[in-house]
């Protein structure tokens, strides 16, 4: 690696996992020798900036106003610049290898919030402008530096992780047919948590983008019931800059990389193990197949994201792109099908899902060449789309039905009765 291949230009949105690729990438190149440590810092505080990181910061401040919220993130995304440019000790490149540079910034914010909020009230209620972010830590609240090796538990913390309520049991109890209308595991796992997001209002989960990947998650989940909990409590530990148990894999733990600290507590204090465990498999499990009619109406929708003069062009490309995106995604056919044992079981009928689940990352290229970049410019944004698409279908096509016999409503409950 280069100094010149490090990062790449900016004006571009970064996810948090795709931030903390690139940082960990910068840190090798440090460590390794082939960047010098000043410009590798800056090249870190540039991805910072242009990530969504940054705007995660929000999320743990307590403000009265929007105004306030977005002065108390400005406070602390300059913290976090002043320490990874000027404090060398406290953003150590050293300690920082293999662990994820948004857990140190979650980390520094969990303690420096206090005395930030106490001097943003001061500020407020004196009406002065506010000072230059200098030493933000309380004098009894020094913070740890980054990835501290002594084992830290929060005791009482974990205490306190109790479920209030079993909003698994509680979905299933409301609606006495939801047993018979969902008749596989797969089903059941999916509706509920769907159920489960919507009620503690939760971002989707990461889902992998390497069908591999996600079927190694699904079988270790399912071997190990409470996997799916334990991996939430390490992430919880990990965006506070701790040491986490060593059988807790990286692709467990970036499923929650979306999730914000308030989120994690959220599903950690109102859902038991087995609830964390039907969200974390929905979201690694195969995707289900709606109606065929459902099915359809996914197709003419991507079709008609390009209606311009290369609209023919599109439709073959997109019809393709949908088939290889069912094969690589979804389930070989409905679980209500009666031919379902079947199909599922057939060797020639595997073997040609395969060849077109091959060609999806060529497919999606050719998404990415095509005129106006109608599903987005990486394969990752493709497929988030596609998903969206198959989202908006299968919940029509079942999801609807099932909350409306919960809620007791003809056109489905509205979020407000959802989260009551």
């Amino acid at each position: 690696m280069t100094t010149q291949t490090a990062t790449q230009p900016l004006g571009r949105k970064l996810s948090r996992a795709q931030a903390d690729a690139e940082i960990a990438a910068i840190g090798q190149a440090v460590l390794s020798g082939d960047l010098p440590e000043d410009a590798g810092r800056r090249q870190v505080a540039e991805i910072f900036v242009s990530s969504d990181v940054g705007a995660q910061i929000s999320y743990h401040f307590r403000a009265r106003s929007n105004q306030d919220m977005v002065d108390l993130a400005d406070s602390g995304r300059d913290l976090v610049l002043d320490k990874l440019l000027n404090d060398a000790v406290f953003y150590d490149f050293n300690k920082a290898d293999g662990r994820k540079f948004s857990s140190w910034v979650f980390g520094m914010m969990l303690s420096a919030k206090p005395a930030l909020e106490k001097k943003h009230r001061i500020v407020q209620d004196r009406y002065c402008p506010v000072e230059s972010v200098g030493e933000y830590f309380a004098d009894n609240q020094e913070p740890e530096p980054m990835f501290t090796s002594t084992p830290k538990v929060e005791t009482e913390a974990l205490k306190s992780l109790e479920p209030e309520a079993d909003v698994f049991e509680e979905f299933a109890d409301q609606s006495e047919r939801f047993l018979k209308r969902y008749r596989s595991r797969e089903e059941r796992i999916y509706v509920c948590a769907q159920f489960l997001h919507r009620k503690l209002h939760l971002p989707p989960l990461v889902r992998p983008t390497d069908a591999a990947e996600r079927l190694s998650i699904l079988a270790r989940l399912r071997e190990e019931p409470k996997l799916a909990h334990r991996s939430l409590l390490a992430f919880y530990d990990l965006i506070q800059g701790r040491e986490i148990p060593s059988d807790i894999g990286d692709d467990l733990l970036a499923l929650w990389d979306d999730l914000s600290f308030t989120d994690v507590k959220r599903l950690l204090t109102s859902a038991g193990a087995k609830h964390i465990a039907v969200v974390a498999e929905a979201a690694v499990m195969q995707l289900l197949i709606p109606a065929k009619t459902a099915v359809k109406a996914m197709q003419s929708n991507l079709k008609n994201m390009v209606t311009s003069n290369d609209s023919t062009q599109w439709k073959k490309l997109s019809k393709d792109l949908f088939d290889s995106f069912l094969a690589k995604e979804c389930e070989p056919a409905s679980r209500h099908s009666p031919l379902w044992n079947s199909i599922n079981g057939d060797e020639d009928i595997h073997a040609k899902r395969q060849i077109l689940a091959g060609e999806f990352n060529t497919l999606c290229q050719q998404v990415i060449d095509f005129s106006g970049q109608p599903l987005g410019e990486t394969v990752e944004e493709i497929t988030g789309v596609l998903i969206d698409i198959w989202e908006e279908a299968y919940h029509r096509d079942n999801l609807s039905k099932t909350f409306a016999e919960v809620i007791g409503e003809g056109e489905g409950p509205t979020e407000t009765q959802l989260c009551a």
